[in-house]
């Protein structure tokens, strides 16, 4: 956070809009277990677990990691990179991580999300925030309309 905060500070551009996704990468090779709290070596915990997950690469046979990004409307100009888990929901860490960092970076007035972080417990979370978020076609209620 205090790299961000250095760089908003340098760069002081307006940012109206923050925009919240994630994406994965997989990777070939050898590395730990991916079970919580093991480490690669046996001397410094994993930051982040490689591990399977839902692969976007269409390669569910490899190992992945997740990023997690928060870009401004103003030229799509990254403001917060984080490492995710392989496994990573994208339910359950985008707006986690959105409202640990928004306040502290004091950015943007509105939050665009995709379906993917549609939940009663999100909305609940997103309270103070004015949002954009596209309502998942699998509800009921979105069938009916």
């Amino acid at each position: 956070v205090e790299v961000a905060k250095s760089a908003r500070r340098a760069f002081p551009f307006p940012v109206r809009a923050l925009h919240v996704d994630s994406t994965s990468f997989h990777v070939h090779g050898v590395y730990g277990s991916g079970e919580e709290g093991q480490t690669d070596t046996g001397d410094e915990p994993l930051v982040i677990r490689l591990t399977h997950g839902y692969s976007r690469d269409h390669r569910p046979d490899l190992k992945q990691w997740v990023m997690n990004l928060i870009c401004a409307d103003t030229g799509g100009i990254p403001l917060l990179f984080a490492p995710g888990d392989g496994n990573q929901s994208d339910q359950e860490a985008l707006v986690l991580l959105l409202a640990r960092y928004r306040q502290s970076l004091e950015l943007g007035e509105v939050v665009v999300l995709d379906g993917a972080s549609y939940s009663q417990e999100n909305l609940g979370a997103l309270r103070g925030f004015s949002w954009v978020m596209r309502v998942p076609a699998t509800l009921k209620e979105a069938k009916v309309l």
